[in-house]
């Protein structure tokens, strides 16, 4: 019998994921460590170890005891979801703990999108239990979202819940969050915040609100029907957060002055006896509180912590930071000790090693007692977390708390060829990375928020740096030196270097950008340009810069002649985003164009650049990073898609633009490129690729195998009845030589996979 051969492509509907997915892509943030604010520590009472924490743009964590770090749990938020990033409170089922549901939703992303998401694994999976925009929206970056918890779920029935609100009172639910009614309309009127909700048994429950100057603590005692005020409770503050006792026989109160997180500093720590109803203030000092904690193994231990306090923190050997206080007390609040007093306590830190000098506890709104560990506390900080394995010995010692959890805002992201990656961050500053899997020192001088970075292609020790100041560095970033800005008080919000650095430029904030040619020390006004234009210098032509404003794109040229620039412009419309201008190509660039998909512009140094355009459904920002092969293009990164059947995502094209797949997979969205809107490739590694997010600090993908994988997540086997040569080809068009196991049926002309 005559031998048939058979032509086995693995096309989409064989290893639909083959080309993408499956390209075996590591993704997590980068590591710096310390920054982003910390909302809440949220910890479960009945089984150990179980702890999450939540932030106020950059998603949730889940605390893995073993390796003493944070997982995050929340990457897995598109970009149409990003709201769902800030995260208003969690609340975990004590009767089933590996129950978990989250309250989400900002008020400025996806129309104010508030949801319900609920997981039965530990937060390894969610789904949306409710969408309760309309209802009672949430806003997890506003203030007083320290405050809580909102959320909370019935100790006898897991399926009962209760949840305050920001603007439309207490809402409860009795199918387990799918479905909501408003409760006690007249007792938590419109517009009125709530602090917490918290059971004190199936039956009794506890409401505090953020408002002074009149009830703002309430008890129900048929679950929530029915509210009175607490008899006795003052009104001089807002009660913040509550804790109670393991036998829930006593009841503890923080009280601030203000929603916070920053205060005007006064407030009140009390206590309440629920067999006597008597109120005892307790106050170690009359200041804000943020929380406070009972050891669950000795009740007359408690913790409690200040809020938005400016003091002297005197933890560190030699050093004195500012910010909140801590005290503990051994007799139930008789007395109490401050561990930020001179040898009271003691900071060590061998991971961040630049948090040895600048981590200051702040904003403490939340802090807990490990409920099955009293030893063990935790502590929220508008710079991360803060811990001790040690809180009732002679001398406590603190670490920071932070491995695995990122919550930087990027601002800039610069790979260039044969330099290290340079980041800046808002509140932060920025660092240099030498090895992206290490943390890095973040920049000195600090500045707090850098506005502008830029990195000289040709010769790449040369930095410049402005937000408040300007400072200069010819070592990489070893040294900075502060330059004079271009407008005493402006600060600077982009800069650029020419390729040999022979000219600097930096634009003040509403102004026309200047340039320098004596390195910062004179500046002079770039007359041609617009004002508020970036402007991108072309990395191989020393005197040719690139900016956009509006519809415009511009080309720059300095004339040694002249001591000035001159300008050509080209018309080009819906650019979303920031120039891509391709490092160690002369007049080369690319822009995003939304759903009119990308320009490539070539040429442009000439000042007559040619603009081509490339069909995309979407893209709102494009990178380029180093090429697949040595000398090849490099390769382009965009966040979009090529087609409207395709998801939002990051994709990788290596031909210039022709083809694209996608690199990223559904657990790994991180809520899309957030504020910054950037993409880049890394110009020194092939496949990796960095993008900025709403909050989860800088993304970062590297690719392990650039080699297509043969796992299709099931075994296919091919049969024929005839006499035949099988030839498998990836969805790439190559031969695969050495198959993988499979079964494809061949009968009648059809062909199908077996689950």
């Amino acid at each position: 019998m005559k031998k048939k051969a058979i032509v086995v492509s693995l096309l989409a509907a064989v290893l639909m994921d083959l080309s993408a997915q499956n390209e075996h892509y590591e993704w997590n943030s980068l590591p710096f460590g310390g920054a982003g604010f910390v909302s809440g520590i949220i910890t479960s009472a009945s089984q150990q170890g179980v702890m999450y924490a939540r932030t106020d743009v950059g998603g949730a964590y889940r605390w893995d005891a073993e390796n003493e770090s944070w997982t995050p749990i929340t990457d897995f938020l598109g970009e149409s979801e990003v709201s769902l990033m800030g995260v208003e409170s969690i609340a975990i089922d004590p009767s089933s703990p590996n129950r978990v549901f989250m309250y989400c939703g900002t008020s400025y992303w996806n129309g104010g999108l508030t949801r319900i998401l609920y997981s039965d694994d530990y937060g390894d999976t969610f789904t949306t239990r409710a969408t309760v925009t309309t209802l009672f929206p949430a806003h997890g970056n506003d203030y007083g979202r320290q405050s809580g918890e909102r959320l909370a779920v019935c100790p006898a029935n897991g399926d009962v819940m209760l949840c305050g609100s920001r603007t439309r009172g207490l809402w409860k639910s009795e199918t387990s969050g799918r479905t909501w009614r408003r409760m006690a309309q007249d007792t938590f009127v419109n517009d009125c915040k709530m602090s917490f909700v918290q059971y004190v048994d199936s039956a009794t429950v506890l409401a505090g609100l953020l408002y002074k100057g009149a009830d703002n603590l309430f008890i129900s005692h048929d679950g929530g029907v029915t509210w009175t005020p607490l008899s006795g409770a003052p009104t001089d503050y807002m009660p913040h957060r509550c804790c109670l006792t393991p036998d829930a026989s006593t009841l503890y109160v923080a009280y601030s002055d203000s929603e916070g997180p920053g205060t005007n500093g006064a407030g009140a720590l009390m206590k309440y006896d629920f067999s006597t109803a008597e109120w005892t203030d307790i106050s170690p000092q009359s200041v804000s509180f943020g929380n406070v904690s009972v050891a669950h193994d000795n009740p007359d231990r408690i913790m409690a912590v200040s809020m938005g306090l400016w003091r002297a923190q005197n933890w560190k050997s030699g050093v004195t930071t500012w910010g909140d206080q801590i005290w503990i007390s051994r007799n139930a609040g008789k007395t109490w000790t401050c561990l930020m007093e001179s040898g009271r306590s003691a900071y060590s830190e061998t991971k961040v090693k630049w948090l040895i000098s600048q981590f200051h506890l702040h904003w403490c709104g939340s802090a807990q007692i490990d409920p099955f560990d009293s030893n063990r506390a935790y502590f929220c900080s508008g710079n991360g977390i803060v811990a001790t394995k040690s809180l009732w010995k002679a001398k406590p010692t603190f670490n920071a708390c932070v491995t695995g959890l990122e919550e930087t805002v990027p601002l800039n992201i610069v790979s260039t060829t044969g330099a290290p990656l340079v980041v800046s961050f808002g509140d932060y500053d920025g660092c240099i990375y030498d090895d992206v899997t290490k943390y890095a020192s973040r920049f000195s001088p600090s500045m707090g928020t850098t506005s502008a970075i830029a990195v000289c292609a040709r010769n790449v020790k040369l930095m410049m740096r402005g937000a408040g100041d300007i400072y200069l560095s010819q070592n990489g970033g070893r040294s900075w030196v502060k330059k004079n800005k271009p407008v005493t008080d402006k600060s600077v919000s982009s800069c650029a270097i020419s390729a040999e650095g022979t000219i600097l430029i930096a634009r003040p904030s509403d102004s026309k950008p200047y340039y320098s040619l004596d390195n910062g020390n004179t500046w002079t006004v770039m007359s041609a340009a617009p004002s508020g234009i970036n402007i991108f210098a072309d990395p191989v032509n020393d005197h040719v810069f690139y900016g956009r404003s509006g519809s415009t794109f511009y080309i720059f040229t300095y004339t040694a002649d002249s001591e000035n620039f001159t300008s050509k412009t080209r018309s080009v419309s819906g650019v979303t985003g920031r120039m891509c201008v391709v490092d160690g190509l002369e007049g080369e660039g690319w822009l995003a164009r939304g759903s009119s998909g990308l320009v490539h512009l070539t040429a442009c140094h000439t000042g007559n650049p040619v603009m081509t355009t490339v069909a995309l459904n979407s893209s709102t920002c494009i990178g380029a990073g180093k090429a697949k092969e040595e000398g090849g293009y490099p390769s382009l990164y965009i966040w979009g898609r090529k087609t409207a059947t395709q998801k939002m995502g990051i994709y990788r094209s290596d031909d210039m633009g022709t083809t694209w797949i996608r690199i990223n997979d559904d657990l790994h969205q991180f809520g899309g490129p957030g504020n910054a809107q950037i993409v880049s490739g890394d110009m020194n590694t092939y496949g990796r690729v960095y993008m900025s997010s709403v909050g989860r600090g800088v993304v970062c993908g590297t690719l392990l195998n650039d080699e297509p994988s043969t796992d299709i997540g099931h075994t296919p086997t091919i049969t024929t009845n005839h006499d035949t040569d099988i030839q498998l080809y990836d969805l790439q068009g190559r031969r695969i030589t050495s198959p993988p196991s499979a079964r494809i049926f061949i009968s009648g002309g059809k062909k199908y996979l077996p689950r």
